[in-house]
């Protein structure tokens, strides 16, 4: 858990969601260059987290 000052909780949360982004990032990264998938395999995961969004 972390302290956030209220004037501050909208800073707080958009490096927080930076943080996770990042994350994600560096570990699809990481699984990417140990198992590299098929473009078929990419185009799937992209539109799962496409509907993933709008639902």
């Amino acid at each position: 858990m972390i302290g956030v000052e209220p004037d501050g909780a909208d800073d707080a949360l958009r490096e927080v969601r930076r943080a996770m982004f990042s994350t994600a990032v560096l570990r699809a990264h990481r699984q990417g260059s140990t198992t590299p998938m098929s473009p078929e395999d990419i185009g799937a995961e992209v539109q799962s987290a496409r509907q993933a969004r709008t639902s």
